[in-house]
């Protein structure tokens, strides 16, 4: 009860820090939620993989409402989903009506250039921001690079850019499930508004300058398709593990100076980091630290081609130092190692086949034959193997523990564990996060076809 009371404490203070940024601006998400919202997974099948201007407004209580502009060839319109309750949590994703509505190239450079102003000016937090209230709009549009921008912004306060533009993207959703044809004052709203927001300075800690130029996340060193992406244990989004083990510099946290720095390096065949080299850092000190973090780091599950051969991959990440968020991971942090201690546990998970348990009965039971000279003995025999599963989710040392008597039937058990495809390793987490060697055991049941 205590861990499950922590860990909502730590999630209320994910949701307080967030309270604490500039709430005129919006929040940079991060990679996995960007293609999560626009194109390839959420709505997908509705809007453009690359947009312009992308607005959306999620309530969890309410119907979800979403509408981009966007060109084909000569002509402009906008499209739009009307209305629909849950809509965010629906497989049925097709069940949504698309609205569409026309519009002028005047209105499309406005919205666009509004749209990548605003994202331009959002903040990079650390970590995401909760919306209690279960309200929360979503923002992307596409820079002169080709990428993929998305921010969000819940509950946003009165009187600030923030509900400025997000009240736009609600009227105009109204205007074009009402398929008005005027957008006269829409025009000059986003005129009035994008002039605020050109105004506004763009910090280069918070907004890096990188965006745009560098490409973060994983980058192939070859024109190779990947059947399995390189992981970093436990964690989803590697940068998770920077902010959380990362020393702040003793001179800008003493001066409250925050900063940053973009490295990139290379994921060998064997999961390890190395070539790390900087692309952009604020000042030396964080350059340090961020490269400290990557080569002290646990290996990582290597990338895989579609052969099933590993190659080799290169990543790209962006770290801030923000004293203030120091502070607040600090306090997570004792508060956690404190619970950390009343664990009696080596692993954060165990190791796991792929698919789960049902899965690997089921690749036993597909693979598995029963010895053709005992067929009609009416012999159902059971043979417990055992076997270590290595850092790399590959098995090793498999061995029969409690075997039936009858050899055929103790090297089929064998044979058919050889043939397992890698499973996902055992990870620790105590100090280091890190994949860990893990025994395992399974049953082998022969059941007799011709009984």
């Amino acid at each position: 009860m205590r861990i499950i009371g922590f860990l909502f404490v730590y999630l209320f203070s994910l949701a307080d820090l967030g309270a604490q940024v500039k709430d005129r601006y919006l929040e940079l998400t991060h990679d996995t939620l960007s293609a999560e919202m626009v194109g390839t997974n959420f709505l997908r099948t509705t809007f453009s993989s690359a947009p312009q201007a992308f607005f959306m407004n999620k309530d969890c209580m309410d119907d979800c409402k979403a509408w981009e502009i966007e060109q084909l060839d000569d002509i402009y319109r906008f499209k739009a989903i009307e209305g629909h309750r849950l809509f965010h949590y629906s497989t049925d994703r097709l069940s949504a009506k698309t609205v569409e509505a026309p519009a002028d190239r005047e209105l499309y450079d406005q919205l666009s250039n509004l749209f990548r102003r605003a994202l331009l000016l959002a903040e990079d937090v650390d970590g995401y921001s909760l919306g209690l209230d279960g309200y929360t709009c979503y923002f992307a549009s596409t820079d002169t690079c080709g990428k993929v921008n998305v921010a969000l912004k819940w509950a946003p306060e009165a009187g600030s850019l923030c509900r400025e533009l997000t009240d736009l993207g609600d009227s105009v959703y109204s205007r074009i499930v009402r398929n008005e044809t005027d957008w006269t004052l829409t025009k000059q709203v986003a005129a009035a508004l994008l002039e605020k927001l050109e105004k506004e300075p763009v910090d280069t800690v918070r907004n890096p300058v990188y965006r745009g130029i560098w490409q973060l996340g994983l980058q192939l060193k070859n024109p190779v398709e990947l059947s399995e992406v390189p992981q970093f244990p436990g964690f989803v989004d590697i940068e998770k593990y920077f902010y959380d083990k990362m020393e702040y510099p003793v001179d800008m946290l003493k001066a409250n100076r925050g900063g940053y720095a973009v490295c990139q390096f290379t994921i060998d065949t064997m999961g390890m980091a190395k070539d790390v080299f900087t692309l952009e850092s604020s000042e030396p000190a964080c350059e340090k630290e961020v490269k400290r973090l990557i080569n002290t780091m646990s290996h990582w599950l290597p990338a895989y081609d579609k052969a099933g051969k590993r190659v080799e991959c290169m990543y790209a990440v962006y770290v801030s130092f923000r004293p203030q968020h120091h502070y607040t991971r600090q306090k997570i942090r004792e508060a956690w190692d404190k619970q950390k201690e009343q664990l009696f546990v080596d692993y954060e998970s165990m190791p796991e086949f792929p698919g789960g348990s049902a899965a690997c009965l089921e690749f036993i039971s597909k693979h598995l034959q029963y010895p053709s000279s005992y067929i009609g003995s009416n012999k159902n025999v059971r043979v417990t193997c055992t076997f270590t599963i290595n850092t790399y989710g590959e098995l090793e040392d498999i061995e029969v523990v409690r075997g039936s008597n009858i050899p055929a039937f103790d090297e089929e058990a064998l044979r058919v564990l050889r043939l397992m495809p890698r499973w996902k390793p055992a990870v620790g987490y105590y100090q280091q996060p890190r994949f860990m060697k893990c025994r395992y055991t399974v049953p082998v049941i022969f059941t007799d076809p011709g009984k």
